[in-house]
């Protein structure tokens, strides 16, 4: 057994927490990606308010994790952390900035440092300069591989199937072992491509708050779509370091250049950089080359629902389909949203085709 499998999991629940402070302190950070049943009986579906947050459902569901960490999000998120804390299961709650000043970052910084205090009174050791910068640095040459991969362009299914594997092992599993994968090239098996199929694909892109499940994107491999590029909390939004980081910094410097590393990320929809957030959108649009946009977002999610207009703006500017599709957390596609896509379909092929 290697020796990073021996150390103890903590589940994370947001893009904007440093996996690598975690991973300093003698943990491997997990991405909460469960299902949605509840089988702890202290939170049983009957419990919780119907219109709650199944993504949220899903960070209450029991593991093996010696911890879970929330962020201040969204209040679903906080009422989460409120009852995980009931149960006497070790959880902490960092409050996340919305914006990105001076003083948020040194705040920010400030809630880092807490968070490296409570791993070490749950059983983690101390994070110094060595381990952070250590740790750093794995996930650093971690991300940077991973957007090589990404950025490939190869439009096949098939290929999108993968590297949606790819960014799951990356949210889930060690980083040492993610690595281990990807030199004994991780896609290898299944990704030759297959023979282009007759038809003429239309190019999408896929948007929303949280990566789908795997027979949405087989669906719409069905209805003949084709993905060109992906936006979801977790996914492509992940950053590498800049490139003037210095590995030699002391502790805080080395702390520093991580918040404003998280905080510089393309922001998601809850963050209140909305022109950022808007010129990162349109870009991605005009570069993909899509001619429509499928916005997947989980029911009673107000930040999900935040960026629908703004989509809709984007796409009336770029003369581009829309399609908003609302669903529960790690649900495959009903019936109905399946009727919805193929009237999608029909609506662009026409002009797609000709």
């Amino acid at each position: 057994m290697e020796k990073w499998e021996k150390r103890p999991w903590i589940d994370v629940t947001c893009s904007y927490i440093p996996v690598e402070i975690i991973h300093a302190a003698g943990f491997t950070p997990r991405r909460v990606v469960f299902p949605v049943e509840v089988k702890n009986k202290a939170f049983s579906p009957a419990s919780l308010p119907v219109n709650f947050c199944s993504y949220v459902k899903a960070c209450l569901h029991p593991n093996d994790a010696a911890g879970i960490v929330f962020t201040t999000c969204c209040d679903s998120m906080r009422r989460g952390y409120d009852l995980i804390t009931t149960c006497k299961k070790p959880a902490f709650l960092l409050d996340l900035p919305r914006s990105l000043t001076s003083r948020t970052t040194d705040y920010y910084q400030e809630q880092l440092l807490h968070l490296a205090n409570w791993l070490v009174e749950i059983g983690g050791k101390p994070v110094t300069r060595e381990s952070l910068a250590n740790s750093m640095t794995l996930y650093n040459n971690l991300k940077y591989q991973l957007n090589n991969h990404l950025q490939e362009s190869n439009n096949i299914w098939e290929f999108v199937l993968e590297k949606q594997k790819l960014i799951q092992a990356f949210l889930t599993t060690s980083p040492e072992e993610v690595l281990k994968q990807l030199k004994v090239n991780f896609w290898a098996a299944g990704l030759k491509e297959k023979g282009a199929s007759s038809l003429k694909k239309i190019p999408i892109l896929l948007s929303g708050t949280t990566l789908p499940e795997v027979s949405i994107l087989t669906n719409l491999m069905e209805s003949n779509f084709n993905l060109v590029a992906l936006d979801f909390c977790g996914e492509a939004r992940f950053t590498p370091l800049a490139d003037n980081f210095s590995f030699s910094a002391n502790f805080f410097e080395l702390l520093k250049d991580l918040t404003l590393t998280y905080l510089n990320k393309p922001p998601c929809p809850r963050m209140v950089f909305q022109e950022r957030r808007a010129a990162y959108l349109a870009n991605l649009l005009l570069s993909s080359k899509a001619k429509g946009v499928i916005y997947y977002s989980l029911k009673f999610c107000d930040h999900g629902l935040y960026e629908v207009p703004l989509w809709r703006r984007i796409c009336q500017q770029q003369k581009t389909a829309f399609l908003h599709l609302e669903t529960e957390y790690q649900s495959s596609i009903s019936g109905q949203l399946g009727t919805r896509l193929q009237a999608f379909k029909e609506a662009i092929q026409g002009r797609f085709l000709t």
